[in-house]
């Protein structure tokens, strides 16, 4: 009976799964019929193009066979192997790169290792594989025990390898992953059921690999909205999918199927290590974050693992990738190093539930910092203006000033100076050169950034 409801879940969740592909299928026979291709653009795939020329740390790249040379993982190692191992392991679509600030922050202090399981030459996925295949990372390296960091998918995996092995793990910090049994439970809940529905996409073959790959992979533009990354990151991201025909977006798709049926339907997740060795972990999770409900943070079924802290950013699911916000994550990853009882939760017993911190980016701030700033250094400038016979001079050294200023500073004090025209006019009765200004100064707020800078250069 059990084994059959079992089946009637699976049967359930790609039910769904098709109802969602409808629209995408659609598209697609849309696409079909108006002419167009169908194939995905591999125009840019053989070209040689840097991948990672924004990094500004030193990295290695290598590859490992794995079980008899049927397997390959990569990794990316920066920092000196002399020190204590830091493992990072990452979601979908992702790969290592997505730890970049993270490895430049701590390969001072650790040995930073990135795992690429996309690379993986088998369609073997399973998670039992993968978790062994840290594992088998950390005999390759020669150690017995290390940190580990993870996210999405990769946070899954941290679970299930902190619930093997327990005792090869210093601390752990898992970002934006539920434990599996949490997140079975969650999803007899329909809100999370909702916010799970591009994962039950991803289970219909062959139409989620089409829908990844179109249009330049405009898919990731949009995963990646929120994170406001720049272009060349985009960039990276982008070419590295296109390398082998997209083989490592069906790598990536073809894990993703394997594990959330298994997990989510035949996956005995209640026996979770009791283990007295069992490693303390910090789960982060961003606040109405859209895949997940807040409630499928903070429970466990194991007391010490629970240290929850809540992050309130605008960068959203994949905030880790943006250079703001990784400061603020990296500041936290390392505060818990150091002072791990600053992060100890309430634990409840009865519910088995945690209450942790809650860290909020305040970007509107620092913001209004920078723009009373400049407003003072605008106010100043145009004060000078009714001055005597040292105007001239004044003003010279108040254009020095500006050209040092920060280009996005400068526009947005452009934008308050509503009252500017009024100050103007003040200079009406004076000499011809504060007539000149005048016209200069009406000038800027028309000018982009880059022209702004040029044209307080020749107002001097």
């Amino acid at each position: 009976m059990k084994l059959l409801l079992s089946y009637l879940n699976v049967l359930f969740y790609y039910t769904i799964g098709l109802i969602i592909s409808l629209k995408y299928l659609v598209l697609y026979c849309v696409q079909l019929c108006s002419g167009k291709s169908t194939n995905v653009d591999n125009s840019e795939e053989n070209e040689e193009k840097p991948l990672y020329k924004d990094l500004k740390f030193d990295f290695h790249e290598e590859k490992l066979k794995i079980n008899d040379q049927h397997i390959e993982v990569r990794f990316v190692s920066a920092g000196s192997p002399k020190n204590p191992l830091m493992l990072f392991v990452h979601g979908f679509p992702e790969f290592w790169y997505i730890w970049k600030h993270q490895m430049k922050e701590f390969s001072g202090d650790y040995w930073t290792v990135a795992l690429d399981f996309n690379t993986n030459e088998s369609k073997i996925a399973d998670r039992e594989f993968l978790v062994d295949c840290i594992k088998v990372m950390l005999d390759h390296f020669g150690r017995n025990r290390c940190i580990l960091i993870g996210r999405d998918f990769g946070g899954s995996l941290i679970w299930s390898f902190l619930d093997k092995y327990p005792e090869l793990v210093v601390k752990s910090v898992i970002i934006n992953a539920p434990h599996p049994a949490v997140f079975k439970q969650e999803l007899r809940k329909v809100s999370q059921l909702a916010k799970t529905s591009q994962q039950l996409f991803y289970l219909v073959p062959k139409l989620p690999e089409w829908y990844f790959s179109r249009n330049n992979l405009h898919k990731l533009d949009t995963l990646y909205k929120d994170a406001e990354l720049s272009a060349d990151e985009i960039s990276a991201m982008k070419n590295y999918f296109k390398k082998n025909k997209f083989e490592n977006i069906q790598n990536g798709l073809t894990t993703l199927r394997t594990n959330f049926i298994a997990d989510t339907i035949f996956r005995d997740h209640s026996k979770v290590s009791t283990a007295e060795t069992y490693p303390q972990v910090l789960t982060i999770y961003t606040k109405s974050n859209p895949h997940y409900n807040d409630s499928c943070f903070g429970h466990n079924f194991v007391k010490q693992a629970l240290q929850v802290t809540e992050i309130q950013t605008k960068h959203g699911h994949y905030f880790q990738m943006n250079e703001r916000s990784s400061k603020l994550l990296n500041k936290v990853i390392r505060d818990y190093f150091e002072n791990p009882s600053k992060w100890e939760t309430n634990w409840n017993e009865e519910d088995k539930t945690t209450s942790g911190n809650i860290l909020k980016e305040n970007f509107d701030e620092d913001d209004e910092k920078k723009e009373n700033t400049v407003g003072e250094a605008f106010d100043k400038l145009i004060k000078q203006c009714n001055d005597s016979n040292d105007t001239i001079e004044n003003i010279k050294e108040g254009m020095k000033d500006l050209q040092r200023r920060r280009q996005s500073e400068i526009i947005k004090e452009i934008m308050l100076c509503v009252t500017f025209d009024k100050q103007i006019k003040q200079c009406n009765d004076s000499k011809n050169i504060i007539e000149n200004i005048k016209e200069d100064m009406k000038d800027l707020q028309r000018r982009r950034q880059s022209e702004i800078i040029k044209e307080i250069m020749l107002c001097v």
